[in-house]
C-alpha cells in the first residue's frame, strides 16, 4: 500500500520499493563488515527493484495521477530522506520540486506535514522551507498546555482534537537534528555524517545543541546557515 492509505492497493509503490534497497544495502555491508557470506539475491533484488519515475521524477506508484485519491501524499519524499534511497542531484530535486508544489494539498494531514520544512530545505528553498516548517508544524500546535494535535484543525475540523501526537512531534525533532543540518548517520565516524552543506529556513542562522549522545559519547551539534554542519565531542569548544 506504500503510505498513502487508499481504498485499492497500487503497483510498485515507490516509498517500499525503495526502502527495499535501502534495507537491502544496509544487511550487505552489515554481512560484509562481519565477514559473513552474503546471499547473491539480495544484491539482485536491490538491482532489480523498481523505481517507478515519470521522466526525472519518482512518483508515487505505477500508473500515478495526481488527481487520484490522497494523489499529494510524498511519499517518494520519505524515500529520500529520512530513508536514504540515493537518487541522482537532477532526479532528487525534481522529486521534491514535484511534490512541493503539491503540498497545500496535503498539509495538515497527520505523519509528514512535519517534514516540509526539511524537504523545502533540501530543495534549496529557505523561503518556502520557513513557511512549510509553520503550515506543518507550527500550527498544529493547540491548547494551553500547546499540545501537538494529529489533524491540523483548520484543515481537518471534522477530526477529534487528539494529542500529543508523538508522530508529528517526532518528524520535527528529526528535520531539527538530520534533516535541516544534512546529517546520515552511518558506520563512519559521526564526524563524516554532514553530507551536504546546512540549508536552514529563512532568518535561521544556526542549529545549536548543546549535548548529543552519539554512540555513547557526548558531542554538541553546529549547523550554521551555507556550512558543513559538525557533531563535536563536548569537550572541545563549539567553533
Amino acid at each position: 500500500m506504500g503510505i498513502a492509505e487508499r481504498e485499492e492497493p497500487v503497483d510498485n509503490a515507490a516509498f517500499s520499493n525503495m526502502a527495499t534497497v535501502v534495507v537491502l544495502e544496509d544487511a550487505i555491508r552489515c554481512a560484509e563488515r562481519l565477514g559473513r557470506q552474503v546471499d547473491p539475491h539480495w544484491r539482485a533484488i536491490a538491482a532489480g527493484m523498481v523505481v517507478p519515475r515519470r521522466g526525472d521524477v519518482v512518483i508515487s506508484h505505477d500508473g500515478y495521477r495526481k488527481t487520484e485519491e490522497k494523489g499529494a501524499t510524498p511519499d517518494p519524499l520519505m524515500g529520500i530522506w529520512p530513508f536514504g534511497f540515493a537518487l541522482e542531484p537532477q532526479a532528487e530535486q525534481a522529486t521534491l520540486r514535484f511534490y512541493l508544489d503539491q503540498a497545500d494539498a496535503y498539509i495538515g494531514s497527520p505523519m509528514l506535514s512535519a517534514l516540509y520544512g526539511a524537504w523545502a530545505a533540501r530543495a534549496g528553498d529557505r523561503a518556502l522551507a520557513l513557511k512549510l516548517l509553520d503550515d506543518g508544524y507550527a500550527r498544529f500546535e493547540s491548547g494551553r498546555f500547546s499540545q501537538i494535535l494529529e489533524y491540523r484543525p483548520d484543515r481537518f475540523p471534522e477530526q477529534p482534537r487528539a494529542g500529543p501526537f508523538f508522530a508529528n512531534m517526532g518528524g520535527f525533532l528529526s528535520g531539527l537534528l538530520l534533516g535541516f543540518p544534512r546529517l546520515e548517520p552511518s558506520e563512519g565516524e559521526p564526524e563524516s555524517w554532514a553530507k551536504a552543506p546546512v540549508v536552514l529556513p529563512a532568518g535561521w542562522q544556526a542549529i545549536e545543541i548543546d549535548r548529543l549522545w552519539v554512540r555513547g559519547r557526548p558531542m554538541r551539534l553546529a549547523a550554521r546557515q551555507g556550512e558543513f554542519a559538525r557533531l563535536i565531542p563536548l569537550e572541545e569548544p563549539l567553533p
